[in-house]
């Protein structure tokens, strides 16, 4: 078949078709290269950014954020942001972490009392600092986005105002912060998320409504300034909490979330940002998973997709992390990853040493990363 990038029209595939379409391609889809890299303990969340992890600790007397650089034998800890106060349940999400060109790393998360913090450190490490970019109080339900331009910082968070908007705060050197309302004028937004595969800031967020919800993009200038919002394609059957990412394949934006089906059974889905359908894809069948977890990467192979599951069979609280190679026309197989503990953590996709891409997921027992190698 013709797996050329291409826009598409994304139809739902019946299941038995993606699994002989994958199943005819050799090599299509991801395997575990390697161990499973492991570090830090107790409760994490993590989020990634190109070969970095940011993991997120929680102890009811300290909320500690540490980036870790994720090579091939180990997890090397760059840096270390500490916080007072611990969180947990929907408080406890996870970062949102972004690396310049010149290296440069900036993490952003929401603490416990709905308070917006952002660490930035030189590439190296050095010259650690910990800010509070804006008083608002910034919903901790939903992460933060953070993007690192060059000169200027953008952190972008969920209000705690009625309706919900997403507000922008630009930070640039010796500058004090602005802060900017990216939300369309005539609904609400929640759930930021830049694209990491985009040179130029691209923030995309969500309407959230009850039947319908409406996905909009906001690009932002080299100087960091927004242009108006844009309406993309409606959703229909969005899973709670609501999630959002956003990757470019197949000659157009990918919007990559939870849908939920008529029979309340939820799955990793993915849509076309421009197409004239609005009937998304389906990257795993619908079941009984209950809190779950999408993040989506652009590679070489296609677009890498990961979930976060109740295994088949497990106890209600059990969770696995499953990956998926998505083609224009198929679906890979299911790599299914466990953390030490029955209960893995939301996961987070990235590229190491050579473009090799790797998932990172947290759990109650700290981060775990494992390297993939795949096939397209």
């Amino acid at each position: 078949s013709d797996d050329r990038p291409r826009r598409t029209t994304l139809g739902l595939a019946p299941a038995a078709t993606a699994r002989a379409a994958a199943s005819a391609r050799e090599g299509f889809g991801c395997v575990a290269d390697g161990r499973t890299l492991r570090a830090l303990g107790g409760p994490v969340q993590v989020g990634v950014a190109r070969d970095l992890v940011a993991a997120r600790t929680s102890t009811p007397a300290l909320e500690r954020v540490v980036v870790l650089r994720a090579g091939a034998r180990a997890l090397t800890p760059l840096v270390t942001f500490d916080g007072a106060g611990g969180a947990t349940g929907a408080g406890f999400s996870p970062p949102a972490l972004s690396v310049a060109p010149d290296g440069a790393v900036a993490v952003a998360w929401v603490d416990p009392r709905g308070q917006l913090r952002l660490g930035t450190a030189a590439a190296d490490g050095h010259g650690a600092r910990l800010l509070v970019p804006s008083p608002e109080a910034a919903d901790p339900r939903f992460p933060p986005a953070v993007f690192v331009g060059i000169g200027y910082v953008l952190v972008a968070f969920t209000s705690t105002t009625d309706p919900p908007v997403v507000r922008v705060v630009r930070l640039r050197a010796d500058q004090p912060p602005v802060t900017l309302d990216v939300t369309d004028a005539s609904g609400a937004a929640v759930a930021p998320y830049f694209v990491r595969a985009s040179e130029l800031p691209v923030l995309v967020h969500l309407d959230p409504r009850a039947a319908l919800s409406l996905a909009h993009a906001v690009v932002f200038d080299a100087a960091g300034e927004p242009a108006r919002p844009e309406s993309l394609q409606p959703i229909l059957g969005l899973a709670t909490p609501v999630r959002l990412v956003a990757e470019p394949a197949f000659s157009d934006l990918q919007l990559g979330y939870l849908g939920v089906a008529d029979s309340n059974l939820s799955g990793p889905r993915l849509l076309a940002a421009h197409a004239a359908s609005i009937t998304p894809r389906t990257v795993v069948e619908p079941s009984a998973t209950g809190r779950l977890w999408v993040d989506a990467l652009a590679s070489d192979v296609g677009l890498l997709v990961a979930s976060l599951a109740r295994p088949d069979g497990g106890a209600l609280d059990a969770r696995v992390v499953r990956v998926h190679v998505v083609g224009p026309t198929s679906v890979s197989p299911t790599l299914e990853l466990t953390a030490p503990t029955p209960r893995a953590g939301v996961p987070a996709l990235g590229l190491g040493a050579g473009a090799q891409p790797f998932v990172a997921f947290g759990g109650e027992d700290g981060v775990s990363v494992q390297r993939l190698r795949c096939g397209g």
